[in-house]
């Protein structure tokens, strides 16, 4: 059971479904999970390969009280909102955040996941068991970097592009 976090807008959702399919392909047993807020929930619907879709949305902007700015205040929030005591429930083996942000980083921790890994944002990845710096020399695409923070989990997916799958009614609209 993994848990996806950080995962970003639209455009990342999109490329991060090629993650989830190698991953799928890799490791067919595997039950993907993500958080997702309100925009990137059609998209993720629409995936075979994502089991569980956890909503929530980040508290930042000017869509919440200022209490809940600041990493405390997001970090309260994120007790009062419910979503930690989900993700203790579901038990997860492995958290993933794409993002690497000491948010993401703490969600992951005190949603007691014993395995977590992300990109290292600078000093920030203390609460993370595997972290990754993304070396700029390096010329790889985001999708295998991004495929690289399931290594320390033993899983070597392949490169795979991304789907997105629309309904005649889309179809229609488009």
């Amino acid at each position: 059971k993994i848990l996806f976090c950080g995962i970003g807008d639209i455009g990342d959702a999109v490329m991060k479904l090629a993650v989830f399919k190698s991953i799928s392909q890799t490791c067919p047993d595997c039950v993907i999970s993500v958080i997702a807020g309100h925009w990137q929930i059609p998209i993720f619907q629409r995936s075979q390969y994502i089991k569980n879709i956890l909503h929530f949305e980040y508290p930042w902007g000017n869509l919440y009280a200022g209490s809940q700015r600041g990493f405390w205040g997001k970090t309260v929030f994120l007790f009062t909102s419910g979503l930690i005591q989900r993700c203790q429930r579901d038990n997860f083996n492995f958290g993933v955040t794409f993002s690497g942000s000491l948010f993401d980083q703490t969600l992951l921790w005190l949603s007691g996941i014993q395995q977590r890994s992300g990109y290292r944002q600078g000093r920030l990845a203390g609460l993370l068991t595997h972290q990754r710096v993304v070396n700029p020399n390096d010329r790889k695409t985001k999708i295998e970097e991004d495929m690289q923070l399931l290594s320390p989990f033993g899983m070597q997916g392949a490169y795979v592009l991304p789907e997105v799958s629309i309904n005649e009614q889309d179809a229609k609209e488009a």
